[in-house]
């Protein structure tokens, strides 16, 4: 399955504009990095900036069909975080970037972990399965959960292989075209479907 990196995480300290670069808003800085984004990438790539901008300020609410992809989507992932030990964010169902991606209809939302900074996470729904769908938030909630363990002191490896302890973690994948499931990157066996930890052997 070809995936899409995850969206990039913003924090609230400050607002990025454009391949990771921090200004602040109305500076001379924050202008003359427009103008040369628009020179170069012309207005459509700076419309699209400031639009995110202002969701980042004032997020969209999802509409009741978007919640509901990404509350069933995200569903069996919540459950493998918290059937294993691991920090289960808060899921807010509110868009603060374009519903697409790389000319993709999607849908998006934001995690965080007690309310401090946040991480926004996108699933495609276009021409695309649940298991699909499925896959590419926990190819996300993967990053989020290893950034967060790592910041709270823990081993920073989810969901961690049970077939080689203290080694790697699992691999989001389909199998199929119908079932998201956890594979052992080194050996290739599926461990469990997706939402389903602790339920193996």
């Amino acid at each position: 399955m070809d995936h899409l990196g995850p969206p990039q995480r913003h924090e609230h300290h400050g607002q990025a504009f454009g391949y990771g670069s921090f200004f602040i808003e109305g500076s001379s800085e924050e202008a003359a990095h427009f103008a040369a984004l628009r020179e170069h990438g012309g207005d459509e790539i700076v419309d699209r900036l400031q639009r995110e901008r202002e969701l980042m300020r004032h997020p969209r609410r999802l509409t009741d069909s978007e919640r509901e992809v990404v509350r069933n989507a995200i569903a069996p992932l919540l459950r493998d975080l918290e059937v294993s030990g691991a920090i289960v964010p808060e899921v807010r169902y509110e868009s603060r970037w374009d519903s697409g991606r790389d000319g993709r209809e999607g849908v998006h939302a934001w995690i965080t972990a007690g309310g401090i900074g946040g991480w926004g996470v996108w699933t495609q729904t276009e021409e695309t399965s649940f298991a699909e769908q499925v896959c590419w938030l926990a190819d996300q909630l993967q990053e989020w959960e290893v950034e967060e363990l790592w910041r709270a002191g823990r081993s920073a490896t989810w969901p961690e292989c049970p077939e080689h302890p203290n080694s790697h973690p699992l691999q989001p994948d389909v199998e199929g075209k119908d079932s998201a499931v956890w594979r052992c990157p080194r050996s290739g066996q599926i461990i469990c479907p997706i939402g389903a930890l602790g339920r193996h052997g």
